[in-house]
């Protein structure tokens, strides 16, 4: 049987499965150009989210099919895939993935197609834990019955939760796995499939830590795993540098800044900044030419962030507009650090910074904004 035949038959199941669940669901990218019997490489999510995806496409399918999609729609993938891909709507995580392939030089199989990113659940929810533990435990099986038809040569795995569901249910007694000590990169040989599991990239990487990942990948899509000797010598000046600054960075207290004092400082700045009051704990500053965002310094946490003044769906305070601007905002002392990026945009990277240089920053930012 051919793949595209053996890829047709699964997507009739799959989408029956999932069309009884009355969940909307989706995979990434196309699986109607994959001809030949396998594919090079495969990147493995944990679910594609409910913000990714413009929803109107997804609502007008529906009202044409209230059953639900049919097994074509499924495979054509995300709808915004393409755009995304080429930068015609924004999505930070892909940039960050293809700076860490390029580091590896395995943009090629992204650039000729010889890929394919999709989830290990394909429910369109905010995250993985709101599908029901019944879908849970009955829908990841789709995704690892793709896995056997596509046979990849490498597997990336986003995130360590995707890594130990991939393990889980493929790795046996004579497969090799390895956690290299220290660094927050995983490597298993799995039926001649080199599996790879990293942060996913939706977190904020220094640049230290793609070149580590990057180099990584590229050694070891080479030249495979060495249980005696895990961390090659090219890699460990990285490794141990990395690992170093790691132990010297838990080991000195965060900085919290004085909220009083920087408050006293911005007066001086924003005459009407006491408008902007919140509580006793927390100013929101408008920013933007429409005053669409707001800019939250808090004691509670020691928080100075930015995000959309209301949410664009239920607690989602992202918006496509902002993501536009992140790049504006990291050339200004702004990191995206946040572990679910659909409440801050954007945090102050404030430690080892006085208050006058924090509020200096917050002004600055302010006034860039002004006309965006």
């Amino acid at each position: 049987m051919n793949i595209e035949k053996q890829i047709t038959d699964w997507a009739v199941k799959t989408v029956k499965a999932y069309n009884e669940t009355g969940m909307s669901y989706y995979t990434q990218s196309p699986l109607t150009e994959i001809k030949e019997d396998h594919i090079n490489l495969l990147v493995l999510g944990i679910n594609p989210g409910s913000w990714l995806v413009p929803f109107e496409e997804w609502i007008y399918r529906d009202k044409l099919r209230p059953e639900g999609l049919t097994y074509d729609d499924f495979l054509m993938g995300n709808p915004s895939y393409q755009k995304m891909r080429e930068g015609k709507e924004k999505w930070s995580y892909w940039d960050k993935l293809y700076r860490l392939l390029e580091i590896a030089e395995m943009q090629s199989l992204v650039d000729s197609n010889d890929f394919v990113l999709t989830n290990i659940f394909f429910g369109s929810t905010k995250k993985e834990s709101n599908i029901s533990k019944k879908d849970y435990n009955n829908l990841k099986i789709y995704t690892f019955q793709l896995i056997d038809i596509l046979k990849p040569k490498y597997i990336i795995c986003l995130g360590q939760k995707v890594m130990d569901m991939v393990l889980i249910n493929y790795l046996k007694k004579n497969d090799k796995s390895c956690q290299i000590p220290g660094l927050p990169i995983r490597y298993s040989l799995i039926n001649n499939m080199k599996v790879f599991g990293f942060h996913h990239p939706a977190y904020y990487y220094s640049n230290e830590e793609k070149q580590l990942v990057g180099l990584f990948l590229k050694y070891y899509k080479e030249d495979g795993i060495n249980e005696a000797n895990p961390l090659p010598k090219m890699l460990q000046p990285y490794a141990e540098a990395y690992i170093n600054r790691k132990i010297k960075s838990s080991n000195q207290p965060k900085k919290a800044y004085d909220y009083n004092r920087i408050i006293d400082l911005l007066r001086e700045r924003i005459p009407n900044l006491d408008s902007y009051k919140e509580s006793e704990k927390c100013h929101r500053i408008p920013i933007g030419k429409n005053k669409d965002m707001k800019l939250t310094i808090s004691s509670v946490g020691n928080t100075i962030a930015i995000r959309s003044a209301v949410p664009i769906n239920k607690s989602i305070y992202v918006t496509p507009k902002m993501e536009e601007l992140l790049p504006l905002l990291e050339t200004n002392e702004w990191v995206r650090e946040y572990k679910n990026p659909t409440t801050w945009l954007v945090r102050l990277a404030y430690n080892r910074k006085t208050e006058q240089e924090i509020c200096n920053i917050i002004v600055d930012t302010i006034n860039l904004m002004a006309d965006k």
